[in-house]
């Protein structure tokens, strides 16, 4: 077969139906397909890519230092989606396990722009390739509704630069915003004044909501080098982005290390994964960094994070504590979908997700037990709100600081500490003031001290149903159905503990007193 290569016009050699198949249905969010071009980049084995974005002139620049097309390489580059594209292997010279697969990547930006230009060039050689796509004209169907790609005529050639002899390179301009873009820049149910919403990816202006979501994506290294080595990236070529000269890294958003895999790797049948789950231990921000993370061969996969269905049934209070990543470096290559969105059915993979659901349910609760020690600790020896009165016995604290115990933390007392206590899921510590360490608890009440514990009794048949006063201690019943709430529950034991003291202080009779609690028992029920 003669050469093909230099013969212009070319015509993209693809089923008729596939550039408006997957540019309608598959790449229907920008940065998303943006990625597509920049994981290209990665596969010629670039060290760097710098993106150039141009609101007013409606231009989009990506610039790579990558290994460049030759004129054959174009012409195969041109035979994507429904051909067959076998590699002969599946790294690059670099060592880089190859992204793309699928031959779609230059596709995903078609919908987004009008036009498309593209040029590259090999080291060693003068000759630069360069060829200009209509990307509006993929989308004017004839009257049966379909693309008649074929018939649509690329225009490019060769042309020469010895200054650029030594220089390899693809540079890829794409002009002419479509809605689908603008709508990404300028969302429409975006107030022109309303204050950026830093909770909200969302609600980030075009170029930053841009940023986050290729950092989010992207083949990077990690800003802290403690989450490169957990992922064995330390080691491996640069390969940097920059988005109008910030330099984008990938970012973990909790600085609490809760489990990461052990040894190399873990295997679950035959998928391998590295993965790392972390709290800031408070609400993961923003919202769309919650929950982990899933990648394939360092590249992110879906538009969302993963939660496994933790956050369906029953309540996880602590779930948006919890962020992390999880990294598919074998077994998962082959069904992952055209899209990158997902993967396809396997045993395997839902044996993965039910590991990571069982994790994130673990760690949910675990988080849990941990505020709850926290916020009772460190209001022991001081005034303090009722929140919990099963927390008002030291035993169950003391049971809660067991299930640590239990998986190998160490609880140590410390003097002259700020600080009421400090979990430390990495070093597995738990450090207690000694200020602290007696966990009595007081309530003032008409200026007047009181030191506050917990029993149980049948507050049906008791003078007292809900607390007694003994001394200088209130006793509070467990049982009592208004303190099992945790919404009101302060509001109720204070209110009880006021009667009492007024029947104390025999400012209240006691019938007086025998009415209001049992009206306030009856009022108050469902509650």
């Amino acid at each position: 077969m003669a050469d093909q290569s230099n013969i212009w016009p070319k015509r993209i050699t693809v089923d008729k139906r596939i550039v408006s198949v997957l540019s309608q249905s598959t790449y229907d969010n920008f940065p998303r397909a943006l990625k597509e071009l920049i994981t290209n980049s990665y596969d010629a084995d670039a060290k760097a890519v710098g993106i150039t974005v141009d609101l007013k002139k409606e231009i989009v620049i990506l610039e790579d230092n990558g290994r460049g097309m030759s004129a054959s390489d174009f012409e195969f580059y041109l035979r994507i989606a429904g051909k067959s594209r076998k590699k002969e292997d599946n790294e690059t010279p670099l060592g880089r396990q190859i992204i793309g697969q699928f031959g779609v990547g230059f596709l995903a930006v078609f919908p987004f722009f009008n036009s498309y230009k593209i040029e590259t060039k090999r080291a060693g050689t003068s000759e630069i390739l360069h060829a200009t796509i209509p990307l509006s004209k993929y989308f004017s169907a004839d009257k049966t509704g379909i693309v008649d790609v074929g018939s649509i005529l690329i225009d490019g050639g060769v042309k020469k630069d010895a200054s650029k002899a030594s220089k390899s390179y693809t540079t890829v301009t794409l002009t002419g915003f479509n809605d689908l873009t603008r709508s990404f820049f300028y969302p429409k149910l975006k107030a022109k004044k309303a204050k950026v919403n830093k909770s909200l990816v969302e609600s980030y202006d075009g170029i930053d909501k841009l940023k986050w979501i290729l950092s989010d994506d992207l083949p990077l290294k990690f800003e802290e080098d403690r989450f490169n080595k957990i992922f064995s990236l330390v080691d491996q070529p640069p390969f940097e982005v920059h988005v109008n000269n910030d330099l984008l890294y990938r970012k973990m958003y909790g600085n609490n290390i809760l489990e990461t895999h052990s040894g190399e790797y873990k295997q679950i049948g035959n998928i391998k994964v590295k993965y790392c789950i972390t709290t800031p231990k408070k609400s993961v921000k923003p919202y769309e960094a919650r929950f982990l993370k899933i990648r394939n061969l360092n590249v992110g996969i879906g538009d969302n994070r993963e939660h496994f269905g933790t956050a369906h049934g029953a309540t996880r209070s602590r779930l948006h504590w919890l962020t992390g990543e999880i990294h598919i470096i074998e077994g998962m290559n082959d069904l992952i979908k055209i899209s990158r969105d997902g993967f396809n059915y396997s045993n395997d993979y839902e044996d993965l997700k039910a590991f990571f659901n069982t994790r994130l349910n673990y760690f949910s609760n675990r988080l849990e037990d941990e505020a709850e020690i926290e916020k009772e600790i460190k209001q022991t020896g001081k005034e303090f709100r009722v929140n919990n009165i099963k927390l008002l016995n030291p035993e169950t604290i003391n049971r809660k600081l067991q299930k640590f115990t239990d998986e190998g933390y160490k609880v140590n007392t410390v003097s002259a500490k700020k600080k009421a206590v400090d979990i430390n899921d990495e070093t597995k510590e738990i450090i207690l003031s000694s200020n602290f360490a007696n966990l009595e608890k007081h309530i003032v009440l008409n200026k007047k001290r009181y030191l506050v514990s917990s029993e149980k009794w049948d507050y049906k048949s008791a003078d007292f149903p809900a607390c007694r006063l003994e001394k200088n201690t209130i006793i509070l019943n467990s049982l009592y159905p208004l303190f099992q709430g945790r919404k009101y529950t302060d509001i109720f034991v204070k209110l009880h503990m006021m009667l009492l003291i007024n029947l104390q202080e025999k400012t209240i009779s006691e019938f007086a007193y025998d009415k209001l609690v049992n009206d306030i028992l009856s009022y108050y029920s469902d509650y």
